[in-house]
């Protein structure tokens, strides 16, 4: 009877694993810079994601914030402004959040980021009261995927997927409740 719930035990916990493990999230690895684009599965799979997060925005508000220009990253963010979402993108024809993230820091800091929001949450320093022009960080217990540059006022400057580049309240019901943390890059 004892070697049936030990098995039985075994079995859960190997159930419990496998599902946890394939939630996490995979990382950009398979996107061709030269031609700008995915395989077909996983064009289609980044379509099922975008669609969702689309709603999941819609449905838990996107309040918008505006910018004042008075410091050196709200001047650079201003020309993104309105700039459309594409995944894997980093120019203003389309760009997503860790690319938008990527070409402020080397423009404004000169200073070169992954194109990835998982990998830059690893690196820089944890801070538990961001400044601006300090990352943000969103996503689920899980994983991190989501990242955004933190500005004075409580605010900060991102690409989300359903309005591109913008600017929204830290304490925005959707973005409140995704919050994971904040790094400084010195």
């Amino acid at each position: 009877m004892y070697f049936w719930r030990v098995r039985l035990l075994l079995c859960v916990f190997s159930l419990i694993f496998a599902l946890v493990a394939c939630s996490s999230a995979p990382e950009r690895g398979s996107y061709n810079r030269s031609s700008g684009s995915y395989s077909k599965a996983q064009a289609a799979e980044r379509k099922a994601d975008k669609t969702s997060g689309e709603a999941k925005e819609a449905e838990e508000g996107g309040k918008t914030a505006e910018l004042s220009g008075k410091s050196k990253w709200e001047e650079a963010a201003k020309p993104w402004l309105g700039t459309p979402y594409k995944y894997g993108g980093d120019s203003k024809a389309g760009v997503d959040c860790s690319g938008f993230v990527m070409q402020m820091y080397k423009q404004v800091l000169g200073k070169s980021m992954p194109h990835n929001a998982a990998k830059m949450y690893k690196q820089g320093k944890k801070v538990s009261k961001p400044r601006e022009g300090d990352l943000v960080f969103f996503g689920s217990f899980w994983s991190v995927d989501h990242v955004g540059i933190y500005l004075e006022g409580d605010r900060f400057v991102h690409a989300s997927s359903s309005k591109g580049v913008m600017v929204s309240p830290m304490d925005d019901v959707y973005w409140a409740k995704r919050y994971q943390g904040a790094r400084r890059y010195e």
